[in-house]
């Protein structure tokens, strides 16, 4: 199975290579344009995103706070324990261990149903950001003739997805001049056409 992903790891840059070096190809000699664009900063600032974020806490900020009492409770619970057990017989310590065990199971088991459903709802609202904001990247990309336009978008992807990215492409872009960001351009365009 890893040598299927790294096989298909392999593939896929490749063919980003072959597209890349084609669209560079088409420029004139000595004009190529780069510029990157940070998706995650629009969809901080942007006023669609706001709202998106503003609806999404609204929906599960409660939640979260309580989950976050939960979880300090939870720590006190287990210190407590460790404290007891020393003078405590070793029935009442496994039985006060398993209770813990129990709401700790718990605890986990809503915070990754919240996390599961936030995702979800996280996902329906910045979709048709994302491409509205593809739109505006493509427009931008024609009328100022880049070559390339890079965008960043970990804000969609798991951590398994980020790090199988390192992973696969461990000679990925590590520095970018911040003279190419043009997240200003396309965040100003974006709120403009919402």
């Amino acid at each position: 199975m890893k040598r299927f992903h790294l096989e298909l790891a392999i593939i896929i840059t490749l063919a980003l290579v072959a597209v890349g070096a084609l669209s560079i190809a088409q420029q004139p000699a000595g004009e190529i344009k780069l510029a990157y664009v940070d998706f995650q900063k629009i969809l901080d600032e942007s006023v669609e995103g706001k709202k998106a974020q503003e609806a999404l806490e609204k929906k599960f900020g409660e939640t979260k706070e309580m989950l976050k009492k939960t979880g300090t409770e939870l720590k006190q619970l287990q210190e407590e324990i460790e404290k007891q057990c020393p003078v405590l017989t070793p029935i009442v310590c496994n039985e006060k261990k398993n209770l813990f065990k129990a709401k700790y199971t718990s605890y986990m088991q809503q915070k990754m149903l919240l996390q599961e459903q936030y995702n979800n709802e996280f996902i329906q609202l910045v979709s048709p950001m994302q491409k509205d904001i593809d739109d505006v990247i493509q427009k931008l990309g024609k009328e100022k003739e880049y070559s390339m336009i890079f965008k960043y978008d970990l804000s969609s992807r798991t951590q398994e997805a980020v790090l199988a990215e390192y992973l696969f492409f461990p000679s990925s872009i590590a520095y970018m001049n911040p003279a190419l960001d043009i997240t200003a351009d396309v965040l100003k365009l974006y709120d403009a056409a919402h």
